[in-house]
């Protein structure tokens, strides 16, 4: 291909099926992977990318001793691919609403507080007017959600802060939608000593072992600073990890943890009088909660459905989130 010479015409010609292959094998990192994940011969697959590369006119991958590596052609080409497989089957999804068949899988990547607030309220809504839809929900940190997104394994996320130093704007083939802030409960076991206290202080705060279901994330570093901002040292011995609800329950009513966790996964246990919320006068930990989805992709009828049910229950959770 001459230097200035543009792609328009090869890329336009190439199938479907050769940029899923060459897909396999920048993310398989080899072509006999690539292979047996794809399930044909390495040296069908071989010619098939030689074949490709010579249509193109640009290398899109570099051979090595321990596999391939993308070259930039090959790097960009597997980001724009990504994005058509995505819009094919969000296609797929529009066709089948005109229709009135059960809409295609829509997947959903999920923070670990804003599952319990957030997404189980938008869910009930969306399946009051979808019953037979097909939803494949993940929990996560915003850090293991978003290269499934980025691949189109997921179709959109609600979470939290993505980082600790980016911000709106910094992510790119990303679009974040500022929904607002969550504010989790303090809780704790009824037998907990600051269950007996009228009055807890952050001071009471910063001297417990806590269980916080986020990582390394904004949500983590706004937690600390809540004590360093005040004065006081961060809480030592703390648990920050996207823990299960069923492993944070046990830990909260077996030892004297405090938990930062949604409203809702301890309401039975909080009227029952097992679980005790603590009402702090000081911050509350509140948390910015994002809508994100890929850039140039065209969302079918029931995924902007479910978003329009995730910007309306942000809005009708009053006191959670706000």
């Amino acid at each position: 291909m001459r230097a200035r010479e543009s792609f328009d015409k090869t890329l336009l010609a190439l199938e479907i099926r050769q940029l899923r292959q060459l897909a396999a094998v920048l993310e398989h990192g080899s072509i006999s992977a690539a292979a047996k994940h794809l399930g044909v011969q390495q040296p069908t697959l071989s010619r098939s990318m030689s074949a490709m590369e010579r249509a193109v006119g640009v290398p899109l991958f570099e051979r090595g001793p321990k596999g391939v590596a993308p070259t930039d052609y090959g790097r960009a080409l597997l980001q724009y691919h990504r994005a058509l497989e995505a819009n094919l089957r969000n296609a797929a999804g529009e066709l089948d609403a005109i229709r009135g068949v059960p809409a295609a899988m829509i997947r959903l990547g999920v923070g670990p507080i804003e599952g319990a607030d957030v997404a189980a309220t938008a869910l009930s809504r969306f399946l009051g007017r979808y019953p037979d839809a097909q939803l494949a929900i993940r929990e996560g940190l915003y850090a293991n959600l978003e290269p499934l997104l980025a691949k189109g394994e997921l179709d959109l996320i609600l979470g939290s802060e993505p980082s600790i130093t980016a911000g709106i704007g910094t992510h790119p083939g990303m679009n974040l939608e500022l929904l607002g802030s969550l504010r989790p409960a303090i809780v704790v076991r009824a037998a907990h000593p600051l269950a007996k206290k009228r009055r807890v202080t952050l001071e009471d705060l910063q001297r417990a072992r806590w269980i916080v279901p986020f990582g390394n994330t904004a949500s983590a570093e706004r937690f600390r600073a809540t004590f360093v901002e005040n004065g006081l040292m961060p809480p030592a011995g703390s648990v920050f990890a996207p823990i299960s609800s069923w492993t944070a329950a046990g830990l909260v009513a077996r030892s004297d943890v405090v938990a930062l966790m949604p409203q809702q996964l301890y309401r039975r246990e909080i009227a029952s009088g097992a679980f005790k919320e603590l009402r702090v006068a000081e911050p509350a930990f509140a948390g910015a909660v994002y809508l994100i989805t890929r850039e140039e992709t065209l969302l079918s009828t029931p995924v902007r459905s479910l978003l329009r049910d995730i910007r309306e229950a942000s809005k009708a959770l009053n006191g959670v989130f706000r």
